[in-house]
This record gives C-alpha cells, structure tokens and sequence, in this order.
C-alpha cells in the first residue's frame, strides 16, 4: 500500500500520485495529487543528486553518493556512454560538488 497524505479538499487521508510541474524560472518540482478527488495535496520534497539512486545497470538501486565512494570510473563511464540526459545532469552535479570539495 503506497504512503497517505491529508488531501484538504476531500478532508481525510488518501493515497496520491506524483506529477512534476515545471516553472517559467526553469525549476522543477513534483506535486502530490489526491487518487481519490484528483486535486493538489502538496509538493513533495525532492531528493538530492548525492542521494538519488540509479534506476538501473550494474549499480542499481544504489546512490550516487555511494558509486562515487566506491567506484567513481562507472560515473564517469555513465556520463560518456548513456543516453539518459537527466541521470547524466545529476551525475555531473555530484561529480562537480567532489571536485569542489577536493579543492580546499
């Protein structure tokens, strides 16, 4: 059974789906929607790039955060080989944050 969140318009918990919703300032956020009534609840907190988990491949269901430590070469691999522009965009975030930190 999926998590329940307080819809206000049907006044009582229910299950929810997620929409994103893209913003003229070019941000990106994702919406609770109420199964039930089909209204917004809220917006959802979004996952960090450090903590989002690869979706598939030899590191599947693992963070970012932990291929870095354990095998950065694969990310680097990924960034040159893959397709997948939103997993790349997150890669470099992660990648750029190390070279940064590496730096002081």
């Amino acid at each position: 059974m999926n998590e329940k969140l307080f819809c206000p318009s049907c006044r009582k918990e229910n299950e929810y789906t997620t929409k994103e919703r893209f913003f003229s300032n070019g941000t990106k956020h994702i919406e609770a929607i109420c199964v039930t009534c089909n209204k917004w609840i809220k917006f959802l907190q979004q996952v960090g790039a450090e903590e989002f988990r690869m979706p598939y491949g030899k590191h599947k269901g693992k963070t970012l955060r932990g291929i870095k430590e354990e095998d950065r070469e694969y990310l680097e691999w990924f960034v040159e080989n893959s397709e997948s522009l939103k997993i790349i965009k997150r890669i470099k975030e992660v990648l750029e944050s190390y070279e940064m930190s590496q730096m002081f």
